[in-house]
C-alpha cells in the first residue's frame, strides 16, 4: 500500500493509502508476438496496431493494442521501424485498383485468376502488388476485357468459374470496347 499526502491551501494536510495496481510479474512476450512485430517492421506502429488487433493478439499484459503501445515494445525489443525503399516498385490494392480503374474486388479477381500477384507479410497487412505487373500488357488487356464483357476472360480459369459454367448475367446485353 503506498501513502499519497494531500496538501490543501489552508495549511491542512491528509494523508490517503491507496493500494498499488498490481503488474504481473514476468510479462515476457511471446517468441512468436516478437517475430510477428519483427516481420511488420516496415509498417508504421499505428499500422501494426490495427494488424496485431485484427489477428486478436494481445500485449504481454492482455491489453489491445495501440501505437504508443507497439512504440514501446519495439524499443523495449530492440526493433528498429525500418522502412521499404521500393515505395515506387510495389502499390497497395487501392492504388492498384485506381490505375486500372476497376474496384477492390476487381484487383482480387486478377490476383485470384494469377494475373497479378501480391505480397502480403501476415494476414492483414497491406499487399505489395508489383508495378510492373499493373502496368504490364497483359493485365491492362485482361482488364479490358472484364469492363466489356463484366466478367473474366474465358481463357483464364486458374482459381476461377469453370468454363461450362452459366453466365449469372447472360440476359444483360454485352458491351462492345
Amino acid at each position: 500500500m503506498n501513502k499519497v499526502g494531500l496538501h490543501w491551501h489552508g495549511g491542512i494536510h491528509t494523508a490517503i493509502h491507496i493500494e498499488k495496481r498490481a503488474t504481473p510479474k514476468g510479462c515476457r512476450a511471446d517468441p512468436g508476438l516478437v517475430e510477428t512485430v519483427q516481420a511488420l517492421a516496415s509498417i508504421k506502429d499505428a499500422e501494426i496496431a490495427r494488424i496485431l488487433n485484427m489477428k486478436q493478439l494481445q500485449t504481454p499484459r492482455g491489453l489491445r493494442w495501440t501505437q504508443d503501445r507497439v512504440r514501446n515494445f519495439r524499443t523495449q525489443h530492440h526493433i528498429l521501424y525500418q522502412p521499404v525503399g521500393d515505395g515506387d516498385n510495389f502499390l497497395t490494392c487501392q492504388q492498384t485498383a485506381r490505375i486500372l480503374g476497376v474496384s477492390r474486388h476487381g484487383v482480387e479477381a486478377l490476383l485470384r485468376i494469377g494475373v497479378l500477384h501480391n505480397e502480403q507479410t501476415i494476414d492483414f497487412a497491406p499487399w505489395r502488388i508489383p508495378r510492373t505487373e499493373v502496368e504490364s500488357e497483359r493485365v491492362r488487356e485482361v482488364v479490358k476485357v472484364m469492363k466489356a464483357n463484366r466478367t473474366l476472360p474465358k481463357n483464364f480459369t486458374l482459381g476461377g468459374c469453370p468454363s461450362d459454367q452459366q453466365e449469372l448475367f447472360s440476359m444483360i446485353p454485352r458491351v462492345q470496347g
